[in-house]
């Protein structure tokens, strides 16, 4: 029998972080191929590796092409569109690997699993019994069988599935995990408990096990503990807002309402970053996405992130007015003064832009290029303390070359706008 490929792979918790504190089984994984002993296999293999999933989508539809009565061609092709999202067509492409090599107990694991994933409960079932008909020993389908009796609320069933596959892989840490799933819907903690220590001792950074340890030790009231579960995997998992639901919950309870909200805030944050992604994921090709999404993350202080989303808008769009602004708007904070003077001349050479001629003030001050910074801010129209600072700065050079006249006018600007700044900036 090959080396099962797709381990357990149901996402029960629901999606958001309400007050509702639900313990979730183990996350999908990332696919892989089943066996790359051929050249094409291992094509696929390399680029997916590579991060080109497009175009091993693309060689494993030729190896289809080449051979569609290998089982395995359809099988790769699964994986990728698995991959990408695409549940349904991976499926049909394995019911016809199923039915080109019926025998193959992985295959039809791998079945099971997505109709599992499309709530096709009872035709996920037989493909998870066949697999065991077929191969006694196959611990994953035993694992995901017991998934299926979870998601219909059969815990002590599940549990016997379970016991099954842990007795088939004594490190099989996602049947750990559920179980201890299944224990905690039963209200069984210490069991749940020492299953949660299990799978985290097999595996440190398994976050979904933090998660329901927390849940576990907040229902046994080791507030505290949870807490520390909750952080561990908010640190696994830093995109996802249910570990901070969930955390919130227990700061709530410890009556520590500052960090609750700091927690709540970071929901709220989380929850807008999921919903741009999603639009972008949508308009893959829209600079707009991307910029929306940077702006976003700019809020909280992560500029490196609104960066590379800058970046790819401006690959999308080169001459992107509001990605251009953006960008020099987070150089000029950087100090990356010529690069956000770049960004501005690439703005106005399109158009006599107010707020390139801002930023670009900005830069030429933090350069110490008076002349150039006075122009820009007179080009913006800005009267600001800045623009103050600039004037004043500007007849301190006058003076020091002996025009005092001149200098004057520039300390009168100054003074309109900031009363005091010579006292301040002497």
């Amino acid at each position: 029998m090959r080396r099962p490929v797709w381990e357990l792979t149901l996402l029960l918790a629901v999606v958001g972080c309400g007050r509702e504190q639900t313990p979730v089984a183990a996350v999908p994984p990332v696919l892989s191929i089943a066996s790359a002993t051929d050249p094409a296999s291992q094509k696929i293999v390399e680029l997916l590796a590579q991060g080109e999933s497009d175009k091993a989508l693309q060689q494993a539809t030729e190896f289809v092409e080449k051979q569609p009565k290998n089982a395995a061609a359809y099988d790769a092709r699964a994986t990728i569109y698995h991959k990408l999202g695409l549940v349904r067509e991976a499926l049909a492409d394995l019911d016809r690997a199923v039915e080109l090599d019926p025998q193959d107990a992985r295959l039809r694991n791998n079945r099971g699993f997505l109709r599992l994933s499309l709530q096709q409960f009872e035709e996920a079932l037989a493909d998870f019994e066949e697999a065991n008909r077929l191969a006694p020993q196959y611990a994953n389908a035993y694992n995901n069988r017991a998934l299926v009796e979870i998601a219909q609320t059969r815990y002590r069933q599940a549990i016997d599935d379970l016991d099954k596959a842990l007795q088939r892989d004594p490190n099989y840490v996602d049947a750990y995990n559920n179980r201890g799933f299944a224990y905690l819907q039963l209200g069984r903690i210490d069991r749940a408990l020492g299953d949660f220590n299990a799978a985290i001792q097999l595996n440190p950074k398994y976050v979904n096990a933090y998660n329901n340890r927390g849940l576990a030790r907040q229902r046994l009231g080791d507030v505290a503990g949870a807490v520390a579960d909750f952080t561990e995997a908010m640190m696994l998992d830093p995109q996802n807002p249910k570990y901070y639901g969930h955390r919130r919950d227990a700061y709530l309870a410890q009556g520590l309402f500052d960090q609750a909200r700091e927690d709540e805030r970071k929901i709220a944050f989380l929850i807008k970053l999921r919903d741009l992604t999603a639009a972008i994921q949508l308009k893959p090709d829209a600079p707009a996405g991307y910029l929306a999404r940077a702006r976003h993350y700019q809020s909280q202080g992560d500029e490196p992130q609104a960066l590379k989303d800058l970046q790819r808008a401006l690959e999308l769009a080169p001459g992107h007015i509001p990605a251009l602004l953006q960008r020099a708007a987070l150089r000029r904070e950087a100090k990356e003064y010529h690069a956000a003077i770049a960004d501005c001349n690439a703005v106005l050479e399109q158009q006599p832009h107010q707020q390139a001629f801002s930023i670009r003030a900005d830069c030429h001050m933090g350069l110490r290029d008076l002349d150039a910074a006075i122009a820009d801010f007179e080009a913006a129209k800005r009267l600001d303390l800045a623009v103050a600072e600039a004037y004043f700065r500007k007849s301190q050079e006058l003076l020091r070359r002996g025009e005092t006249e001149e200098a004057k006018t520039y300390v009168e600007r100054a003074e309109e706008l900031d009363p005091g700044i010579q006292e301040r900036l002497r």
